[in-house]
């Protein structure tokens, strides 16, 4: 229902897929997002939208399934990376820590639909596994050495 609203909402405005860095990247509007994290700031650590989360969360734990989502997800993510975002980033639920692979992960909150990404990234049962630790290989690689419990990445399945 959510996804069919927003869907509409932008076929209807579609500037407000431009409106900030959180919404180029909830719409995978790739050129938006290069854009503004061109600029000298601090744009990919910046808390902000609706959940005063960080471009990588929002990136992590969308379930829009617009096409441009889609088919961007990675792209915006290496983008983000690049330019700094925290790839141990996380919001708190109550007592629990959702960390931006947990949001990659996706289908474990409130009965989410999986992530519209998902075969993108996922598309066949070895193809899959190979596809998530690729993205897991690249966050943990961006959170270096120094991270350390709880919000930690190490997964501890890529060798130091």
């Amino acid at each position: 229902m959510q996804d069919r609203a927003a869907q509409c909402i932008l076929a209807a405005e579609p500037w407000i897929a431009r409106h900030s860095l959180h919404t180029a990247i909830v719409c995978g509007e790739l050129d938006e997002v290069r854009r503004i994290v061109e600029e000298p700031s601090e744009a990919v650590r910046l808390r902000g939208g609706p959940r005063e989360w960080t471009p990588i969360l929002y990136l992590a734990c969308t379930r829009f399934t617009n096409p441009a989502t889609i088919a961007h997800a990675l792209e915006i993510a290496g983008v983000l990376l690049d330019h700094g975002t925290d790839p141990n980033d996380f919001y708190m639920a109550g007592d629990a820590q959702y960390s931006v692979l947990t949001g990659i992960a996706g289908e474990g909150e409130q009965d989410s639909p999986r992530q519209p990404y998902a075969g993108a990234v996922r598309p066949a049962p070895r193809a899959r596994r190979r596809g998530m630790l690729e993205v897991a290989a690249r966050l943990e690689a961006a959170a270096g050495p120094a991270a350390s419990p709880p919000s930690s990445l190490n997964l501890g399945i890529f060798p130091s």
